[in-house]
C-alpha cells in the first residue's frame, strides 16, 4: 500500500475509516474520497504523465494541437455534468446485473488502471451477450489510454471499431 510506504497518516486514517468497497461500493458514498487518494498516490496514470490527473491535465492540451484551453474546460464541465445525472449516480453491479446489451461493446483498458480494474472488466465482457465485443489492453497506461497511448488507441479505434482502412 503506497500510503503506508509514504507514511501518509491522513490518507491511512481516512482510507481505513471508509474501509474497502463492499460489493464494489464504498459505504456512505465515499468513492470520491477514495479516488482523490488514488489520484494523489499515482494510481490513475502510468509512467511519463505524472502521478495524478491534476498534475497531468495542464499538459494534455499541449499533447493535442486540436484541444484548446476552452475545449478542455468544456471536457471538465461535461464530465461533472455526466456524474450529476441519475445514470451517473446509480450503483450498478455489472457482473450480476448487466448480462446483455443490444449494442457493440468495446473496452479500452490500461494495465495499470486502479480506478477501473481491467480483470473485472474482462470477466464482465466475457460473460456479456452483445452483437460484437472486444477487449483492448494497453501495457503502458492507467485510466486514460486515449491520452497515455494515444497512437495505439487511435489506431485500434479506427481499425477495429470504426473499421477505417
Amino acid at each position: 500500500m503506497k500510503q503506508k510506504k509514504r507514511n501518509d497518516k491522513r490518507a491511512i486514517k481516512a482510507l481505513l475509516k471508509i474501509g474497502p468497497p463492499v460489493n464494489g461500493f464504498y459505504k456512505d458514498d465515499k468513492m470520491l474520497l477514495q479516488r482523490n487518494y488514488l489520484n494523489k498516490m499515482g494510481g490513475i496514470l502510468y509512467g511519463k504523465y505524472g502521478n495524478s490527473v491534476i498534475n497531468t491535465l495542464p499538459k494534455i492540451p499541449c499533447m493535442f494541437k486540436e484541444y484548446s484551453f476552452f475545449t478542455m474546460l468544456k471536457y471538465v464541465i461535461a464530465n461533472e455534468w455526466c456524474l450529476s445525472q441519475p445514470l451517473g449516480q446509480e450503483k450498478v453491479d455489472f457482473l450480476n446485473e448487466v448480462k446483455e446489451l443490444a449494442v457493440p461493446v468495446y473496452l479500452f483498458m490500461g494495465k495499470y488502471d486502479y480506478n477501473t480494474v481491467s480483470e473485472l472488466a474482462k470477466k464482465w465482457l466475457e460473460n456479456l451477450e452483445a452483437p460484437h465485443k472486444a477487449f483492448f489492453e494497453f501495457e503502458k497506461s492507467g485510466h486514460t489510454p486515449q491520452w497515455e497511448e494515444a497512437e495505439k488507441f487511435n489506431y485500434l479505434f479506427s481499425k477495429q471499431v470504426l473499421k477505417i482502412k
